[in-house]
């Protein structure tokens, strides 16, 4: 008994051992099988971060990295369109300055580079209508009035149909000059041009209703001259005086006398006698043109009525030449005007006569002129009244002679 008792007790205490190994190494499994689902879980987890979280940011990094060098010129070329329609606003307000000057031709250009730089600004179209219209380049005026009124807003609208209107007037596109100082409403001035208009086109009712309403301004400068046109309208009658100081000279110069007044003025007394001073002359040494005689279809040199001017001639610079009456034009746009047969002869070295008729169908200055292969090489102005140039002066004639 005393020799079973401690084998006995060491092998339950071995057995107690075994089962606290058993029981250890069961917990340890089970904590390490814990820690596996953990893991499991955590990666889990992590992939759901990476797929939803970081990937999406790391594809934003990649994008906005990518997309920088576009952002920045973007950015630029924002600051480069402010920039330059600063530069378009700056023209036109120098342009503007200048025109206040009546430097035309300087304001012309500031408003042309503004209207290259930004086309959508209507106040450049604007002041170039102005500036060449302050230029007599009706064409180019018109031009940029059409452009503007397409892009104008407000009450500016209407003063640039009206600046159309005395452009179309003084083309003598009647229709469209109506249309425009209709459209220009109210504008100061508006009546008294449509009432030229209808004066011009025999519009008797519509002349007199708008000559009632006219006002003295830029197209009649006094009260008697509204009553002069309101008298015309009412008496449905336009005397050619009248009309020679309401049209404009596109208007004379498809209205200009032809060949019955010509026969008239070349029969004996034929005509009516012109009182006339002669201005500006310039020969070579030895040639000369001796003005004695002008008769016309009114008593002074104006334009829309034909002339018969009489003198004599020396040439000795040349062998032969051409003399011819014509006309310097006041206007560039208004072109050579009209041209007949009898308004120049052929002439040669010595002493003689002639006999020349000059249709005066532009606003200028007559002059009696030589003319060689090499173009004009002396001759003499003469006219009445505004009609006379005096001076060469600084700027230089455009002749229209018609050969």
């Amino acid at each position: 008994m005393e020799s079973i008792t401690p084998n006995l007790e060491e092998s339950r205490l071995n057995e107690a051992m075994k089962k606290a190994d058993d029981l250890l190494v069961s917990s340890l499994r089970l904590d390490e099988r814990r820690r596996q689902r953990f893991r499991r879980i955590g990666w889990i987890i992590l992939g759901f971060v990476v797929l939803f979280v970081l990937l999406p940011l790391s594809c934003l990094a990649v994008f906005m990295l990518l997309e920088g060098h576009s952002l920045r010129p973007a950015a630029e070329t924002s600051l480069q369109r402010d920039q330059i329609a600063l530069n378009a606003i700056d023209l036109t307000q120098k342009g503007e300055t200048l025109l206040k000057y009546r430097q035309y031709e300087q304001a012309a250009d500031l408003f042309k580079r503004s209207a290259d730089i930004n086309p959508h600004l209507a106040s450049a179209w604007r002041g170039l209508g102005q500036s060449q219209q302050g230029l007599n380049n009706l064409n180019a005026a018109q031009a940029a009035f059409e452009i503007a009124v397409k892009l104008e807003s407000g009450q500016q609208i209407q003063f640039d149909y009206y600046s159309l209107g005395q452009i179309y007037f003084a083309k003598s596109e009647f229709d469209k000059a109506e249309a425009a100082l209709k459209a220009a409403g109210n504008v100061y001035g508006v009546p008294s041009l449509l009432t030229k208009i209808y004066l011009l086109e025999s519009r008797w009712s519509e002349a007199e209703r708008y000559a009632e309403i006219s006002t003295v301004g830029p197209f009649i400068s006094s009260q008697s001259d509204i009553d002069a046109l309101l008298d015309a309208a009412r008496k449905q009658r336009l005397p050619n005086d009248l009309r020679q100081q309401i049209a404009p000279p596109s208007y004379m110069a498809s209205h200009v006398k032809s060949a019955p007044e010509i026969n008239q003025l070349a029969a004996e007394g034929g005509g009516v006698p012109v009182q006339f001073a002669l201005g500006a002359k310039e020969f070579s040494p030895g040639d000369s043109v001796v003005i004695t005689d002008i008769h016309g279809t009114a008593s002074t040199i104006t334009p829309g009525n034909i002339y018969c001017i009489k003198g004599t001639y020396t040439l000795t610079s040349h062998d032969s030449a051409t003399l011819a009456a014509s006309t310097t034009s006041k206007y560039r746009f208004q072109g050579i005007g009209s041209w007949i047969e009898k308004q120049s002869i052929n002439i040669v070295k010595g002493t003689g006569s002639f006999t020349l008729y000059l249709p005066l169908s532009i606003e200028g200055s007559p002059h009696i002129s030589m003319y060689g292969e090499g173009g004009s090489f002396g001759g003499v102005y003469f006219g009445t009244g505004d009609t006379l140039l005096k001076s060469w002066g600084s700027h230089k004639p455009v002749d229209t002679i018609g050969h």
